[in-house]
């Protein structure tokens, strides 16, 4: 974190640790005895928006799931990411052929 843009990294991540905390992505438990905790990194990205100048970093957490073992780490996995364009591209559908969403 020796970087030229220390607090905007450190304000992305805040962000995100906020976002999972509002959004009740995980829960704090005890890890079982003889279990270990799956490692995590924290992914960074700077984001240029088509309509500022200024640009947007964003900072996310993601488990190392490569050493995870199914039926032992996880029973099933759920990643909700969706880019706007798709949802742009359903919404226009849906106006064009008239359609009511529910």
């Amino acid at each position: 974190m020796e970087a030229e843009h220390k607090k905007e990294w450190v304000d992305a991540m805040q962000d995100e640790m906020k976002s999972l905390h509002e959004n009740h992505t995980f829960e704090l438990v005890k890890l079982p005895k003889g279990k270990r905790a799956l490692k995590n990194k924290w992914v960074y990205r700077v984001k240029q928006e088509q309509h500022t100048t200024q640009p947007r970093y964003k900072a996310r957490l993601v488990v190392k799931g490569f050493s995870q073992k199914k039926g032992i780490d996880f029973d099933e996995i759920f990643s909700p990411v969706v880019k706007m364009s798709s949802i742009h591209v359903v919404l226009s559908l849906a106006a064009s052929l008239d359609l009511e969403i529910e």
